[in-house]
């Protein structure tokens, strides 16, 4: 299935990226392993289709280690849209890498879904062109494997607008990298990888994608 969908994104990925308005929302949406092979309930796929109808376009979806994401992720801002991401596993991992690699994107939002402890070797902190980043992340006792869906990644810096340093607690909401990204972690409560079929919070997710729409 995987293979598959992987194979046919490439036409997927490019439809409805014609720029004649500054007012498009557009969803970047990234699978990791726990996606692809380890949700038969397709849980980001439900997301990614719900927020479709919503009125939001969406481009992919992605494996973490295609190398075409920052080019397509240019094109796609490249018009003035509204910016969303959505990752599981790796795929939330992937985001930070992503700012980094097309670092003149605004990301208006993004949806990291229990970014994985065994994807995080490396992995850049959370940068100011993230308007609103919220980490669903559970405890490190998860099946099939601890710690797949525990990584909390981190911002920048912890300052808020006022130049304050602060201690994170989780869960927890905070305004940092010298207030430019609100910071949500929140606790799932699940002790199943990936977790985005977990209904809350793909409320939460449809919620964000609903305010973005309403503020064009």
């Amino acid at each position: 299935m995987g293979t598959d969908r992987i194979a046919a994104r490439s036409d997927v990925r490019i439809r409805r990226m014609d720029h004649t308005a500054m007012s498009k929302v557009i969803l970047f949406d990234v699978y990791g392993w726990g996606g692809w092979h380890l949700d038969p309930a397709r849980g980001q796929a439900q997301i990614v289709r719900r927020i479709r109808e919503e009125g939001v376009e969406t481009v992919g979806p992605f494996d973490p280690g295609d190398g075409s994401m920052p080019e397509v992720a240019k094109k796609a801002a490249a018009g003035g849209a509204t910016m969303m991401y959505c990752g599981d596993s790796c795929g939330a991992n992937r985001f930070s890498w992503l700012q980094g690699w097309a670092p003149g994107i605004k990301w208006a939002y993004a949806a990291l879904i229990q970014p994985s402890l065994y994807c995080n070797a490396g992995c850049p902190p959370i940068a100011a062109s993230a308007k609103q980043v919220d980490v669903f992340y559970t405890s490190f006792l998860t099946f099939p494997l601890p710690g797949l869906g525990c990584f909390k990644p981190q911002p920048v810096n912890t300052l808020d607008r006022n130049g304050m340093a602060q201690s994170f607690k989780y869960p927890g909401s905070y305004l940092v990298n010298n207030g430019r990204t609100t910071l949500n972690y929140i606790d799932q409560r699940l002790h199943v990888h990936p977790g985005d079929d977990d209904a809350g919070t793909q409320s939460i997710i449809l919620k964000q994608a609903q305010a973005l729409l309403a503020a064009r």
